[in-house]
């Protein structure tokens, strides 16, 4: 009696084991035909921070890889002669504060002369001048110097945009002339940007799907969805020039070269979940149904990992198995 039980139980396991299987039709599915191709991380903008003043560099706030807000200070530019400019304005502006009170008292004496009679018109209108001369001479001067002021204040270096700085082309006591950059900024909005050969350049158009990662990626598991977003109308070298938006893209170098999937076209492929599959000895097998209702491992070929309409990961076959053959899980 307890070896029949024995006996029972050995029984009940495979036929749970096979109840428990899952089968499926096998069919062609219509595929995006994916060209795997190196893409550069590049930035959507990239601006320069340049010189606005000639003079030497004080101090560099910044280095590469640094991100930084438009209108944040990066450099400092000074020019000495434009300090001993501003000294000797300073020194104008205090000699023309003395000659406008010297020329009002002046005016008050000639006016109060006139009323009495002494001096002629002439002496007063003389006086009145020479006050109005002296007020304009110190409008200028105040105006020279808040240009020598704002010129000097035009010595810091400010960013363009937000973004991160990718190169500094300039050192502390550097000579600088106005123009010159001193580092260049990428703005934080990458983009990849590709080239295919110029036999797809027909199947490469704005809004054509994209797919970021490696080789096994490609299945649809990891992969990043994508689209193009330009198109260059020029062909360099015999290949077409596009560009790439990804949501999420992560934290590149500009420069950086990524794998990428393209979709130049569509095409029929015989697809199976990769749970079908079992590899033994380094063949794959994939659980066919016999005429006679049971289910044989069958040796099959496969090819590269692709993705269902829905994005479920599948894997061609490309050989052993025929569209309406009935297959199971291991």
């Amino acid at each position: 009696m307890f070896r029949t039980l024995i006996l029972a139980a050995a029984l009940l396991v495979p036929l749970k084991a096979m109840a428990d299987n899952q089968t499926m039709t096998a069919g062609m599915v219509r595929v995006d035909e994916l060209k795997a191709v190196f893409a550069t991380v590049e930035s959507a903008n990239i601006a320069q921070a340049r010189a606005r003043i000639p003079g030497t560099i004080k101090t560099i706030s910044v280095d590469e890889g640094d991100m930084v807000k438009a209108g944040q200070a990066i450099a400092r530019i000074e020019d000495d002669k434009l300090v001993i400019q501003l000294r000797a304005l300073d020194a104008g502006l205090r000699s023309l504060d003395a000659r406008l009170e010297q020329a009002r008292r002046e005016k008050d004496r000639a006016v109060q002369l006139r009323e009495k009679g002494t001096i002629a018109q002439a002496r007063l209108d003389d006086a009145a001048t020479a006050l109005d001369m002296t007020m304009a001479q110190l409008d200028a001067a105040k105006a020279e110097r808040a240009m020598v002021a704002q010129q000097m204040a035009e010595g810091t270096v400010e960013a363009p945009r937000n973004g991160r700085v990718t190169a500094v082309h300039a050192v502390p006591g550097s000579v600088v002339m106005p123009g010159e950059a001193i580092s260049t900024i990428a703005e934080d909005d990458f983009i990849l940007r590709l080239a295919l050969p110029e036999r797809h350049a027909n199947a490469l158009h704005e809004g054509t799907k994209v797919f970021v990662g490696n080789e096994e990626d490609a299945s649809g598991e990891t992969r990043r969805l994508g689209r193009v977003r330009q198109v260059y109308p020029e062909m360099t070298n015999g290949q077409v020039v596009a560009d790439v938006t990804i949501d999420n893209i992560g934290d590149f170098f500009v420069g950086q070269r990524a794998r990428i999937w393209v979709s130049v076209g569509h095409r029929m492929a015989l697809l199976i979940p990769p749970a079908y599959l079992s590899t033994r000895f380094g063949l794959d097998y994939v659980k066919v149904r016999a005429r006679d209702g049971s289910f044989r491992d069958t040796v099959v070929q496969i090819g590269q990992p692709l993705a269902f309409p829905d994005g479920k990961p599948g894997v061609e076959i490309l050989s052993g198995l025929i569209p309406g053959d009935v297959i199971a899980t291991p």
